[in-house]
């Protein structure tokens, strides 16, 4: 592949190439950086919640199977919260990731139109009650 002045290349399936990189670190980097601002959104509530519940970092790290030097670098934003530490903080802050991520994005209380409807769909289909919907059993159980 010729590389063109500027150390980029001719795209390959719509994506440049820098000089000296493949095409999946491109990719990826592009990724980093779409979704930079709401890992970092993530981070900030972490470390809010690190802060209110006051427990020392090193007993995050027991309680996470992280090392608190892991720790601390994410919440201080000097490392990038990977899903091992979003799972390992969730876990030491005694939080569901459900939980996380309501407090980092509040929003509506339920879903509306298509994505509800895909939501129901999902739930169906991965055996989780559907909010509004009543077992079958549970139906026949007040008819009789």
């Amino acid at each position: 592949m010729a590389i063109r002045e500027g150390g980029v290349a001719p795209r390959e399936g719509g994506v440049a190439i820098r000089k000296g990189e493949d095409r999946e670190a491109a990719i990826l980097g592009r990724v980093t950086d779409l979704y930079e601002e709401d890992v970092r959104r993530l981070a900030e509530t972490f470390a809010l919640l690190a802060k209110l519940v006051a427990r020392p970092v090193e007993d995050l790290a027991a309680d996470s199977g992280l090392e608190a030097g892991e720790i601390e670098a994410v919440l201080d934003g000097t490392s990038r919260l990977e899903i091992a530490h979003l799972l390992g903080l969730c876990k030491a802050l005694r939080i569901h990731p459900a939980e996380l991520f309501t407090l980092a994005y509040p929003r509506p209380a339920s879903p509306r139109g298509d994505i509800r409807r895909l939501m129901e769909r999902a739930q169906r289909a991965l055996g989780i009650p559907v909010p509004g919907e009543e077992d079958e059993e549970d139906a026949d159980d007040r008819v009789k």
